[in-house]
């Protein structure tokens, strides 16, 4: 019974231009990825929950910054990954290299750029989007984000090089140095907090030397494979315009759309703030559950990216929108399916935590309120919007998603949090409702034809 379950859902993903054998094997390292990505803020925070409150608010709070920072060095690495798999699929591994490693040097240039200007201006950041909270939380969340900040340009390198690893389709290499880097930050942090109990500064110094450790595995494995790969070293230092194009033009609107689509998140914290630490506790551990509870969107977004990128590349447009139907059908099944273990699997995290009972009441009616109404909208704005940026169609993309950010989102949540006096559980019914808005016109332009016309490839 279960081989013939097995057996089914291989061939579901059957097409002439890849096995369902090859799509599973693209999908599941991609999977694992998203789930250290989800697990390793969930140990972090139980590290420092232990320092209390205080700690855990900083954190929490400048993890949106964190997150908001590494998606923009991330979008180069996309574009890269978009790149490499239109050339994969029209059979062209030469470019596929080069968009590689133009992906690479890219990324890295953009996250060093990023580092330099966060750390001059890291005081006045901290001090406005977390304006009302505590002082003690402001000098925590300062010491936070300068970390963060130092880490990036290291980051950038090794997602620049994940990137292509997935657009390659060789989504296992891409596993295996995120498995490397987040051990890494997790024993590094265990090290210094539990340890040396250096708090939210051995939390900092965790993630950069972790993330350095990153970029030299990355660069490791470049020059071990350089005769394989038929790499030209020169390629690193030297813009390709054709292929930098292209990828610019899948990059660059999403690291906008990052910057302005988390600056509206971070804005949102400001409503917050204003409620005192139990809010921000509550937003800290319903964050981490959300996020762990949608982690496999983030594998198939992935997926379709890539996927529905060669499928491109092979001018087959018919297979990108079958995949990418069948993909929004496969992750709206899982996050129905996924509700009720996320159950238990937030009172665990009470109680990991340690919160105070009023704190644990508003994480159950965020998370209550997020997986109530988010896991359909979440699964087809998610696989909708790569199908988008596959095919070079990302300032569309980003031009929804920043739209319906601030129109939605942040209005909303003033809305909720301001005069109807919500607190935390009215930023999570807001940001319900604007994936849900999102979904709705990712798939009104995906069934139309613009999205997938640009020419982002030079068909040799």
């Amino acid at each position: 019974m279960i081989q013939k379950i097995r057996g089914r859902l291989i061939s579901y993903f059957d097409s002439d231009i890849l096995s369902g054998s090859q799509v599973w094997g693209i999908f599941f390292p991609l999977l694992w990825e998203q789930l250290f990505f989800a697990v390793v803020p969930i140990v972090a925070t139980w590290m420092i929950a232990g320092e209390g409150e205080t700690a855990v608010s900083a954190v929490s709070m400048v993890n949106t910054f964190n997150f908001m920072f590494t998606q923009v060095c991330m979008s180069f690495g996309m574009g890269g990954t978009v790149m490499v798999a239109q050339y994969t699929g029209a059979q062209n591994p030469r470019l596929a290299v080069k968009s590689l490693q133009q992906g690479m040097s890219a990324a890295t240039a953009i996250g060093l750029v990023i580092s330099l200007v966060l750390l001059l201006t890291g005081k006045t950041i901290v001090s406005f989007f977390l304006a009302g909270a505590p002082r003690e939380v402001l000098d925590l969340a300062y010491i936070y984000f300068i970390g963060i900040s130092m880490s990036l340009p290291f980051f950038s390198l090794y997602q620049g090089f994940a990137g292509g690893m997935r657009g390659w389709g060789r989504t296992k290499t891409a596993l295996y140095l995120t498995l490397f880097v987040n051990c890494t930050e997790i024993g590094l942090s265990a090290l210094f907090v539990l340890i040396l109990r250096q708090g939210v500064i051995g939390i900092a110094a965790a993630i950069i030397l972790s993330r350095a450790l990153g970029g030299v595995v990355a660069v490791a494995y470049i020059a071990r494979h350089k005769g394989e790969m038929n790499l030209v070293v020169k390629d690193f230092f030297q813009p390709i315009w054709p292929i930098l194009r292209g990828l610019i033009h899948v990059a660059v609107p999403v690291a906008l759309e990052q910057v302005f689509f988390h600056s509206g998140k971070a804005f949102t914290q400001r409503y917050i703030a204003g409620y005192g630490t139990t809010h921000m506790v509550a937003n800290a551990v319903a964050t981490v559950v959300t996020n762990f509870g949608i982690a496999s969107n983030g594998a198939l977004s992935t997926a379709t990216l890539t996927i529905v990128g060669m499928a491109i590349g092979r001018e087959r447009i018919d297979l990108a929108r079958e995949y990418t139907r069948k993909f929004v059908r496969g992750a709206s099944l899982y996050n129905v399916i996924n509700i009720l273990p996320m159950i238990p699997f937030t009172m665990l995290m009470v109680y990991l935590y340690h919160v105070t009972p009023e704190a644990a009441k508003l994480t159950y009616l965020s998370a209550g309120v997020f997986f109530g109404f988010a896991p359909l909208f979440v699964a087809r704005s998610s696989m909708s919007s790569s199908a988008l940026r596959a095919g070079g169609d990302a300032v569309y993309t980003s031009t929804v998603s920043l739209c319906s950010m601030w129109s939605v989102r942040v209005l909303l949540a003033y809305f909720l949090t301001r005069v109807l006096a919500w607190g935390v559980v009215g930023v999570f019914a807001a940001m319900a409702l604007e994936w849900g808005v999102r979904g709705l016109l990712f798939t009104l332009r995906f069934n139309g034809d613009k999205w997938y016309r640009h020419k982002l490839i030079v068909r040799e």
